[in-house]
């Protein structure tokens, strides 16, 4: 299956998630140049190019000398055929990676209820600290949903592992997972992501071994059904 994107489709990519985020509305300035690349780890050559290929789709206004405006209301051609499509592409990579996080996540809740060490143990709380108070934002929550994550993995100091879990992390979400969810959907799946992230967190913090194993692999099937489901109810 070929899900990765070109350099030029990461920076399209943001885009299109900070408008459909509410991140960008109408008459909104983009970032500079200089902070998309850093955003998505290409060159200014890349990010000019995807900006000039957003500006023929007619989602952007690059003005010279001044910056790139967003010009829409909302990211056209969003039809039931291309959604279905999106929907359909977005599962298939969702299905591929956390099939494989089902055999590793519980395990590392596991592991670090007994073996995190207090800076570990900040660092969750921080990383988990950041998803609620991004909650009203799709694109700062889903980031640094990332970061609780990767926070976990990173406790366990094995690069390679780091390595493989950031490439898991790119595999499930090709597109933005809460902007093929409806407004209401939206706002229930946080909730719910979030309370289950706490409970794990907490098991972890009291090192219940079994328990943060048992919570983890509750939230993996979790998801894994609901986005096996119908999406778009």
């Amino acid at each position: 299956m070929d899900i990765a994107l070109t350099k030029s489709e990461r920076v399209i990519k943001h885009v299109h998630e900070m408008i459909l985020g509410g991140e960008l509305s109408k008459g909104d300035m983009l970032p500079s140049e200089n902070e998309l690349s850093a955003i998505c780890d290409v060159s200014r050559v890349t990010t000019r190019k995807a900006l000039a290929m957003l500006a023929d789709m007619g989602l952007i206004e690059t003005r010279r000398g001044v910056g790139s405006f967003v010009v829409v209301d909302s990211i056209p051609g969003e039809n039931a055929r291309e959604r279905s499509k999106l929907i359909s592409r977005f599962k298939s990579a969702f299905q591929e990676a956390i099939s494989v996080k089902k055999l590793i996540d519980p395990e590392i809740a596991k592991y670090l209820a007994l073996h995190a060490s207090k800076k570990d143990i900040a660092a969750i709380e921080k990383a988990f600290k950041d998803m609620e108070d991004s909650f009203q934002s799709n694109v700062r929550y889903k980031n640094a949903g990332h970061d609780f994550h990767m926070s976990f993995v990173t406790a366990l100091n094995n690069p390679t592992l780091v390595e493989f879990y950031e490439k898991l992390e790119e595999m499930e979400s090709p597109f933005d997972q809460l902007y093929l969810l409806g407004g209401d959907s939206q706002v229930r799946i946080k909730e719910i992501d979030l309370k289950q992230h706490r409970d794990i967190m907490e098991a972890i913090k009291a090192h219940d071994q079994d328990k943060a194993y048992y919570l983890s692999k509750i939230h993996l099937d979790y998801f894994e059904n609901y986005y096996s489901g119908d999406m778009d109810k």
